[in-house]
């Protein structure tokens, strides 16, 4: 088989940039293959399933991912994601997602609490304003 370049891009790093020689990627509609000289075309890739590719040692990489798009264009293929991690490495990703996903609800927690804080400190100013008005009359 003729390997063709094939990159993985997250917002914070490279995370593959090599020759493969075959790709599989999950869609909506179920799994789509992909060799040298596949036609250009841009694919909405399904969160949560693997994703592979076979280098040209015939070494089978499977990936997690959280979905993204691949770009066939030129001969090459570029897959940008939010994040990827090998299948084996998937409970630690699960794992710091879910961490992540306590520490994003617990600052939202922390912005509501403060949030009604400011609303009953404006509250008691306003009624303190309307005293003090009523006061001078």
């Amino acid at each position: 088989m003729n390997p063709f370049p094939f990159r993985i891009l997250t917002p914070t790093s490279k995370y593959f940039d090599g020759e493969i020689v075959s790709l599989v990627l999950p869609t909506e509609e179920g799994y789509i293959g992909i060799l040298r000289g596949r036609a250009d075309c841009v694919i909405a890739v399904k969160a949560g399933d693997v994703i592979r590719y076979t280098l040209p040692s015939g070494e089978e990489i499977r990936l997690g991912s959280e979905g993204g798009a691949a770009e066939v264009k030129g001969g090459g293929v570029t897959y940008c994601t939010e994040t990827a991690y090998l299948e084996s490495e998937a409970a630690d990703a699960s794992a710091r997602r879910e961490r992540e996903r306590e520490e994003e609800g617990a600052i939202q927690a922390r912005n509501r609490e403060e949030y009604t804080m400011y609303k009953v400190a404006m509250a008691k100013a306003f009624d303190k304003l309307k005293r003090s008005s009523h006061n001078n009359k």
